[in-house]
């Protein structure tokens, strides 16, 4: 619990929900859902485990895609405040990636019909 404030209050733009229990995090947004895990290092590291399910727009019709991702951080800070800092920009520098492969793979099937 010591984390949502300051993740929340980091103002992730879009978020529908986030909860927090024990050492795992969630987060939705609308394109995305993520799972966050907390573990200490043996010394005065935190480690973050990120799980991330992309949901591609869905056309009227057509078939949408999911994509998924994991990576993990290493933080010296234990402290709730730089934590949040960090979980919020994880969450968006992963969000912009996505619409940057979304777009880079949509001008890729332009190119191939024409």
């Amino acid at each position: 619990m010591r984390f949502a404030h300051p993740l929340i209050s980091k103002s992730i733009p879009g978020i529908v929900s986030a909860s927090f229990i024990q050492d795992l995090i969630k987060v939705s947004v609308a394109e995305a859902d993520f799972t966050i895990r907390l573990s200490l290092g043996p010394d005065t590291t935190v480690w973050l485990e990120f799980t991330a399910v992309f949901r591609e727009p869905v056309q009227a019709g057509e078939p949408g895609g999911t994509w998924w991702s994991t990576w993990s951080i290493e933080s010296d800070f234990r402290d709730s405040e730089h934590i949040g800092e960090l979980l919020a920009s994880q969450l968006a520098e992963s969000r912009r990636k996505f619409t940057e492969a979304l777009s880079d793979a949509q001008r890729c099937e332009l190119q191939e019909t024409h």
